[in-house]
Order: C-alpha cells, then sequence, then structure tokens
C-alpha cells in the first residue's frame, strides 16, 4: 500500500519561480502500441549457511531476457503487451560442483537442476497492465508450467508432486503478477517534485516470504529521465514457515536494498534499474523422520540489474 509524503518543496517553488522551475512529474505506464522493447535482468547472489559447523557456500547468477511487444492500449487507458522468453542463462557454483546453461549456447548435457529453465525460450505470456503498473490479468502461464514440468522428465512420485507444487509457487500466475507489477512499484501515485520522498510496502512471495519497506526520493530530472534513489529494509515473518513436502522452514532473517532507478518519463518505464541487497538470520528446519528441528544461520549477498531498451521497428 503506497503512502506517498513529501519533506519540503524545492526553495525555487517556495519562492514561486516558475520560470526556472519543473512542473511536478506524475509517473504512470503509458506505452504506446507498436513499440517494442528488449527487457534484460541480470541478477547474481552469494548465499551462506552453516550447517554442522560447516560452512557452505553457493554462488548463483541469472540472466534473464524477453522480447517486450506493445500491442494494444484500449479502454481506461489498459495497455495488452506480449512477453517472449528470448534468452536464458543460469550459473551455479557450489565450490565442488559447477552447473551451467546458455539458451544461446545450449550444452549437450543439460543439469537437471536447469531443465525446468531450459524450456523457457521461445514461451509467450499475454499481461493487461493499468497506468498504475497493476496487471489486470495474465495468459500463458498454465502453458509455461506445463513445458516446464514436461521438461524435469520427473517420475511420478510424491518428490514429484513436491517439485510441482514448489514451481507453482515459483512461477505460477501470482509470482509472474508480482515480479511484472515490482518493474513499477516505486511509482508515486501522485505527481512529485525534485527532492520528494515516498514511500511503499510490498511482499515478497517467490523464495521465502519477505516485507519490504521502501523508501524513495526523486534526485534529478534531465533530458526526459528521472533518477530515483530507493532504501528498502527486508524482514521475514519467521511465524510464516515454508513448507517442502514433510519439511517446515522458518526463516528469521533482516536485511536491506539500496540502489538508483533511471525512468524514461514519458513512457514511465525503468529504463536501467540497480539494486543491491543484503541480508542475514537463521533457518529452523523440522520435519525431519526421528530428528529434531535443527537451527542454523544463513546469509546472502547480491544485485539485480533490470534494463528496457527500446527498439526500432
Amino acid at each position: 500500500m503506497k503512502s506517498p509524503f513529501v519533506f519540503g518543496p524545492a526553495l525555487a517553488l517556495a519562492l514561486g519561480s516558475i520560470s526556472t522551475a519543473q512542473d511536478p512529474l506524475m509517473l504512470k505506464l503509458s506505452l504506446q502500441p507498436g513499440s517494442a522493447y528488449i527487457y534484460i535482468m541480470d541478477m547474481n547472489q552469494t548465499n551462506v549457511q552453516t550447517v554442522d559447523g560447516e560452512q557452505q557456500k553457493l554462488d548463483q547468477e541469472m540472466l534473464l531476457v524477453w522480447n517486450y511487444d506493445v500491442l494494444e492500449r484500449g479502454k481506461n487507458q489498459v495497455m495488452v503487451v506480449k512477453l517472449t522468453y528470448k534468452r536464458v542463462k543460469i550459473s551455479q557454483n557450489y565450490g565442488h560442483e559447477i552447473a551451467e546453461y546458455d539458451s544461446d549456447n545450449p550444452p549437450d548435457y543439460i543439469d537437471p537442476s536447469m531443465r525446468g529453465m531450459a524450456s523457457l525460450p521461445g514461451t509467450e505470456l499475454i499481461v493487461r497492465l493499468t497506468p498504475t503498473g497493476e496487471v489486470l490479468g495474465i495468459q500463458g502461464v498454465d502453458k509455461m508450467l506445463d513445458k516446464m514440468i514436461a521438461a524435469l522428465e520427473l517420475p511420478d512420485s510424491p518428490q514429484r508432486d513436491q517439485v510441482v507444487q514448489n514451481l507453482r509457487t515459483q512461477f505460477g500466475a501470482g509470482a509472474v503478477e508480482q515480479s511484472l507489477e515490482q518493474i513499477t512499484s516505486f511509482y508515486p501515485g501522485e505527481p512529485v517534485s525534485v527532492g520528494d520522498r515516498w514511500k511503499d510496502t510490498t511482499e515478497a512471495i517467490s523464495g521465502f516470504p519477505m516485507e519490504i519497506i521502501s523508501e524513495y526520493e526523486l534526485k534529478s530530472r534531465e533530458g526526459g529521465r528521472a533518477m530515483i534513489d530507493v532504501t528498502s529494509e527486508l524482514f521475514s515473518d519467521p511465524q510464516d514457515p515454508m513448507a517442502m513436502g514433510p519439511l517446515t522452514m522458518a526463516y528469521d532473517v533482516s536485511g536491506s536494498q539500496t540502489g538508483v532507478i533511471t525512468v524514461e518519463e514519458d513512457t514511465g518505464l525503468p529504463i536501467k534499474s540497480e539494486i543491491s541487497l543484503e541480508f542475514a538470520g537463521d533457518v529452523d528446519v523440522a520435519g525431519v523422520p526421528n530428528e529434531k528441528s535443527q537451527n542454523w544461520p544463513i546469509s546472502a549477498s547480491g544485485s539485480v540489474v533490470v534494463t528496457f531498451e527500446r527498439q526500432s521497428r
């Protein structure tokens, strides 16, 4: 729920210097039919946990590329966008073992952990978006999930059922909707001027549930682009554990995010968003047969860079 608030107008506005001041900026999604973009998400994260005195480290890198084509703009300025997975590149380094996949240069053998993601290139999603960035509907998610599940080639078993359930949580309509709405989650909901700040609280459902409290500041405007600083606090709820088959995993972690978002003012798209994050805490695992619950420390740090590149038609 967005709760914009202003910490004070610029001095020029306070003095009524209209000739040099910019009009307040109203950020909204305004995409023209026929326009096309390349949507790129580049993520890296280092995860560390210490179990029974042994440190375990996992370095992850993921590059996702989509074609982002604006098909229609209709009643109430609702836009219809076609998202097509163009490229998937993944690397997981456990230290003693490395698994990699790149759809632009696919290997002869695909590691089982990569097969679901490897099925994504060519998949299309049709999304209806409002000017506030709200997702009104998505078509194609079930077909995408069916492709991912088939690519895993898992025999019928309780383990398969759990894997499928996890996939539907991580890549289902709710998760896709949330990831698309996060692209424009920085919108203040009212006109803002340079120096103004506003807050927003969201919940992440992918991975383990976390509450994200963000504060934004419009730092500058130049050449049709707006620069926005963001700082966030992250919190998990240890009373809301994840279920993985017979196991429950309760995370008690907190952390922060900082970054800069560069916005194209006429479209409202974040043409570049760079966010760094870190969090640390503990996880409590229960449900292992004939064993007591276990608790160990975990931490993570990384970055996410999102870009939109306009394509000529």
